[in-house]
């Protein structure tokens, strides 16, 4: 659970500074600045992808199973394995491995997102001499 409370703290780093290279080029209206919004909304618009591999979106209304997210498969589990004393049966042990297999899962995606787009993204804002992305904090 503090892989999925990590990985999410990130994410909404990323969306902040993000969001501040969009206002920080919000009223320019060159060719710079139009890519730079072209990238930063199609980030964003990743990002919230992502976020949602790990967990259900904030602003849903109503009860949702979660079932393609690691969050709840893993309380799930959790919830399944602290309801007893006995030993975990067949059914919690297979289903702690397909918790474990989401999380795998995301945590690729994660780390591809990081390591290509987030990256990307960051090199374009250095090029363009813009306020660095970790210089305020969200």
């Amino acid at each position: 659970m503090r892989v999925v409370a990590e990985a999410m703290s990130r994410i909404q780093q990323a969306n902040c500074a993000v969001e501040m290279v969009r206002e920080q080029v919000q009223e320019h209206k060159d060719s710079t600045a139009a890519q730079l919004r072209r990238e930063a909304n199609t980030l964003k618009k990743t990002l919230k992808l992502l976020a949602e591999k790990f967990m259900l979106p904030q602003a849903r209304q109503g009860m949702f199973r979660g079932d393609n997210q690691a969050l709840p498969q893993l309380s799930g589990v959790l919830n399944s394995l602290s309801s007893s004393w006995d030993a975990p049966t067949e059914t919690q042990l297979t289903y702690l491995k397909y918790a474990e297999s989401k999380l795998e899962k995301a945590l690729a995606e994660f780390n591809c997102v990081f390591d290509i787009n987030v990256r990307k993204f960051h090199e374009l804002v250095g090029r363009q001499r813009l306020h660095s992305l970790r210089s305020k904090s969200c």
